[in-house]
């Protein structure tokens, strides 16, 4: 299967943290047989992270998103995910976290 990861966040565009989600999730997903062939970053741009959703789901089996789920008032990642992407899922608010080991 192949997956994809699209961490969301200017301040990781910006370098003002360094993006260790990423790394830990491709060896995650490397430990679990999955294959990765892109990582995207994307700023807290609403329409900006409906298109790298959707560019991620058109390609890959799997799209694993982190960040943007911080305490900051531009955190887009819970509106975009379901807002705009034409995809035939269903969406609820209920959050649900998982960790992979």
């Amino acid at each position: 299967m192949v997956v994809e990861l699209v961490c969301v966040g200017t301040e990781l565009l910006l370098g003002n943290i360094v993006n260790t989600n990423a790394a830990f999730l491709a060896r995650q997903c490397a430990m679990l047989g999955l294959s990765m062939y892109h990582q995207s970053v994307v700023g807290d741009n609403e329409e900006r992270l409906k298109e790298t959703i959707r560019t991620a789901l058109d390609r890959s089996d799997i799209v694993i998103l982190c960040g943007g789920l911080g305490p900051t008032q531009d955190d887009q990642r819970d509106g975009c995910c379901c807002d705009g992407v034409s995809t035939g899922r269903r969406c609820t608010q209920q959050r649900t976290h998982r960790r992979i080991f």
